[in-house]
């Protein structure tokens, strides 16, 4: 289990190399077919995590090494914009870009910490990725992606218990072994998110039930 496991980190590494790559070669066709391939497939790394959904993890870590205020942000999004109302399935790559840039432009630190002007930017991006989702729905809801990244925008938008609820169990019941659900959801439960324990154990008890 621990040469897995390493052997998963690895992977992932690898794959961030890889995002890097196609990213400074604006080769975004290519990494969506190879995401689109492995989340259809059920491909996983060698710990059991699903590669399609890693690849698009990786996407958006290669990204985070970009400066706020780098000024390839707004050509990169504007690409991925008109690549995703051109075809469906690049929806996912440019979800993953907007996600990246809004925790750019807002910054760490716990929201009360945060100056309005950026709690609004952040806001912004974020509603663009929920409205890019929502908008495509019928066509892209097929994909667990549809349900883990909807189940974050969700979460970080605000959007209440009961709305994330709803997205959870419908994204369960279509996919019950997709496990960046349950991350997604375990994520919206924690304090930090004005979740608490209790809420957690009984996400468990559920998933065991």
């Amino acid at each position: 289990a621990t040469a897995r496991a390493g052997n998963g980190d690895q992977a992932r590494v690898d794959l961030r190399e890889q995002m890097t790559h196609l990213i400074g070669a604006g080769r975004f066709a290519e990494i969506v077919a190879r995401a689109e391939a492995d989340l259809g497939e059920g491909t996983r790394l060698p710990d059991g995590v699903w590669r399609g959904y890693e690849t698009y993890m990786a996407f958006e870590e290669s990204l985070n090494t970009r400066q706020a205020d780098d000024p390839g942000w707004e050509p990169l999004l504007n690409t991925l914009r008109d690549r995703a109302q051109a075809r469906p399935g690049d929806v996912f790559l440019y979800v993953q870009a907007l996600h990246a840039r809004a925790w750019k432009v807002r910054g760490g630190g716990v929201i009360g910490t945060v100056a309005h002007e950026k709690r609004q930017s952040f806001r912004g991006f974020m509603e663009l990725a929920r409205d890019a989702l929502d908008r495509n729905r019928r066509s892209l809801a097929t994909s667990p992606m549809w349900w883990a990244q909807r189940t974050t925008v969700a979460n970080e938008l605000g959007e209440g218990p009961e709305r994330l609820q709803t997205i959870f169990q419908e994204g369960l019941r279509r996919f019950p072994h997709f496990h960046p659900l349950y991350w997604t959801r375990v994520r919206s439960l924690t304090p930090k998110w004005g979740g608490s324990e209790d809420a957690l154990m009984d996400l468990l008890d559920a998933v065991a039930a």
